[in-house]
């Protein structure tokens, strides 16, 4: 959906013009909330996780369906939290204001009690426009969630983190503290959420949503299920696992060894040239085979979060919600595994702590893209607003990165700002950390500096502070920091755009034949003209909906809808051509190729459709094989997703002949082999029994003994 906009008359007497202005933002709440549904947005934060995964360079944590999740949206690799913990962190976000302006420094300051009455909670101001808001999990710090009221929320505030998460024994821990746990109870937290939003996206959604869906599972102390234990570490070593805090053990409790997880290349005295006053928590040395488990047990924790997410994107994919919904997907913010000899938690300027996964997904937008410009974690919340076409908020201390979901290479932010408080001698002190591209400083006022170089650098063991050869990068690196975020601001965009009057209705001034209107990204004007609705001006929604295959190999065609409303024509397209004479609201395509639809409304408002792409497997398949199969993956389905055992493939081939398929597990084994399967010509199924494989991920193919389909993931349960 395109955003919407204002225009106002340029009018002489300035409490007219206040007038207008009031009576626009009054009637765009009543006309978006009633008339002009919005994209859905699911909103998706996980406690406490860093960038150990493996799309982001971890070779040992595997995360599918973080990938699968890349495939329909845009991994930003430099995004930083402002304040690394978690309730500063998500009022932050939440709020669209720094941790200066919220106040909140703590775990243990509600917001409510420092925050204006005013302010705006990104979820309560989706609300004002009509969204229902649900909370699945931990969107707040879990003591004050009540500081947003849902439509519907769980876990209530009331139910502390223990009571959501069937762990035996409640903390504090000790730093690095891990167990495993068996069992597989949905009552367990993320599974309960995670479950309970799956459940209500099957439901009827009579307005646009906002629900936020959040993941406790990597949070100290690491938890991990059996299942995800294992699909980390070295599976021909077995060992006995310790199952509570006490680390009781029974005979047949075994699990993968960890002796090939890799521990961080800490150099030996690292901390010497840091101030001290840099590190949060007590120094926590860990023997190398306990601190390979430790990193072992989050590594599992991070796969069952993965997990989790898979259940969601199933769900997404089932109902094609990916064509109207936007899912943003990040961590509130790191976590330390033992580097700079012995940091655990959180609560530092060091990268690991601040540094955060980020992907974001959006109808229309680019897909499977990387974008590496500098975000903060505030920019989420202007974003959104953006994105789904709401009023700005005023005074929001992010900027919108939705440009870069076009072009990531667009010039942006020069820098990050983030902090955190100490105590100190006579009260408190507040460190202050800038990251730019290349390097990161952090003032701790008298108590001490440090300046690293990330391209020579990136775990930030050589504070360079006394380093002659970076004086002018110190110099200006203070500079920037002084300076502050504003300074560091992507470059200002123009939203004033002005069009020609071209239906003479003098709306706009007269003189000039021109109106004025506030114009977000991604608006299309019609011959330069759209506003006879006065205040007003909202271009028709154009949308698609195949009521079929839009693979046309066995049916011959497919069917597609164009969205309906009062007095709306339509032009169809194939290949960016209109097709001749198709004017209604339904055409039947018989022929590959991308196909869009013009909707024009009662106002000569026009909009353009995405495009949908027909295809035909038949006549993809090569003719020189005698048994042809089609080599492209999405022609090929795995049918259920996650499976308890049997799992269905539909696939087509061009001829009668003979196929395999092949199943391997992540180590690259040959697991499951059947050989000389018959196929037909057309569309193929055939359910695999493969009960006999362990819980885990693999590795599926299927070959004709001439090309195989691109490898697909399975999930066993």
């Amino acid at each position: 959906m395109k955003p919407k906009f204002f225009t106002q008359k340029k009018l002489s007497y300035s409490f007219v013009v206040v007038f207008l202005a009031a009576y626009s933002f009054l009637r765009a709440q009543i006309v978006q909330s009633q008339t002009h549904p919005r994209y859905n947005v699911l909103f998706i934060v996980v406690d406490d996780m860093n960038d150990h995964i493996g799309f982001m360079g971890s070779s040992e944590v595997k995360t599918p369906n973080m990938k699968r999740l890349l495939a329909h949206g845009m991994l930003f690799t430099q995004v930083y939290v402002q304040y690394p913990l978690c309730n500063p962190s998500r009022t932050s976000f939440l709020s669209g204001w720094r941790p200066d302006h919220t106040g909140v420094f703590s775990n243990s300051i509600r917001p409510s009690t420092v925050i204006s009455s005013n302010v705006k909670y990104l979820p309560t101001y989706f609300k004002q426009f009509g969204y229902d808001i649900e909370r699945y999990g931990k969107i707040m710090h879990s003591r004050f969630e009540n500081d947003i009221t849902w439509d519907f929320a769980e876990p209530a505030e009331k139910e502390s983190t223990d009571e959501i998460t069937s762990t035996s024994t409640s903390g504090p821990f000790p730093p690095g503290t891990w167990w495993v746990r068996n069992n597989t109870d949905p009552i367990y937290g993320d599974e309960r959420m995670t479950n309970d939003l799956v459940a209500r996206l099957q439901q009827t959604q009579a307005q646009p949503f906002f629900y936020g869906l959040g993941f406790i599972t990597p949070h100290d102390p690491f938890t991990p299920n059996l299942e995800y234990w294992n699909k980390i570490g070295d599976p021909s070593v077995q060992e006995l696992l310790p199952q509570d805090v006490s680390g009781t053990t029974s005979p047949g409790f075994k699990g993968n060894g960890s002796e090939n997880i890799k521990l961080p290349t800490t150099p030996p005295n690292d901390r010497n040239d840091v101030p001290s006053i840099a590190f949060s928590h007590v120094q926590t040395i860990k023997p190398p085979d306990d601190w390979r488990r430790a990193i072992h047990a989050y590594d599992a924790d991070v796969a069952e979060t993965d997990g989790q997410l898979g259940l969601v994107l199933d769900e997404l994919d089932r109902q094609n919600l990916w064509a109207n919904t936007i899912v943003v997907f990040f961590g509130d913010h790191g976590q330390h595994l033992g580097e700079h000899e012995g940091l655990w938690k959180k609560n530092t300027l060091f990268e690991e702590s601040l540094h955060i996964p980020f992907i974001i997904c959006a109808p229309g937008k680019q897909t499977g893209g990387v974008c590496s410009k500098l975000i903060e974690i505030e920019d989420v919340y202007p974003t959104l607003l953006e994105l789904c076409s709401l009023p700005p908020v005023s005074k929001i201390e992010g900027s919108s990165f939705a440009p870069l979901l076009s072009d990531p290479t667009l010039s942006w932010k020069t820098a990050a700002f983030s902090q955190v408080e100490r105590i100190v001698s006579g009260g408190t002190l507040m460190g202050r950390s800038v990251r730019t591209k290349q390097y990161r400083y952090t003032s701790w006022s008298t108590y001490g500096e440090e300046l690293y170089d990330h391209d020579a650098d990136p775990h930030e063991y050589t504070n360079l502070i006394t380093n002659s050869a970076y004086a002018a990068v110190l110099k200006n690196m203070r500079t920037v920091l002084k300076n502050g975020w504003t300074k560091a601001s992507p470059p200002s965009r123009d939203s004033l755009k002005y069009y020609e009057d071209k239906d003479g209705d003098g709306f706009g001034n007269p003189s000039k034949s021109i109106i004025s209107c506030y114009s977000p990204t991604g608006y299309v004007t019609n011959n330069g003209d759209c506003n006879d609705n006065n205040a007003l001006i909202y271009p028709p929604d154009a949308t698609i909906t195949p009521l079929g295959n839009l693979d046309i190999c066995t049916t011959g065609s497919v069917v597609l809808e164009a969205n309906n409303s009062s007095g709306f024509t339509y032009q169809w397209k194939k290949d960016g051509a209109p097709i001749p004479n198709e004017t209604r609201r339904k055409y039947t395509a018989t022929a590959i190729g991308t196909y869009k639809v013009v909707v024009t409304d009662s106002s000569d408002c026009s909009r353009t459709s995405q495009g949908v792409v027909a295809t035909n497997s038949c006549n993809l398949i090569s003719s020189n094989t005698k048994n042809s199969l089609v080599e492209l993956s999405n022609k090929l389905s795995l049918y259920p997703n996650p499976s308890n055992g049997n799992i269905t493939v539909i696939y087509h081939s061009s001829t009668t002949g003979k196929v395999s398929f092949k199943i391997y597990d992540l180590r690259g084994k040959i697991v499951f082999n059947s050989t000389n399967v018959t196929v037909v010509k057309g569309s193929n199924a055939k359910t695999l029994n493969l009960s006999n494989l362990a819980g885990g991920t693999y590795y599926f193919s299927l070959n004709n003994n001439q090309a195989a389909t691109p490898t697909s993931f399975i999930i066993i349960k």
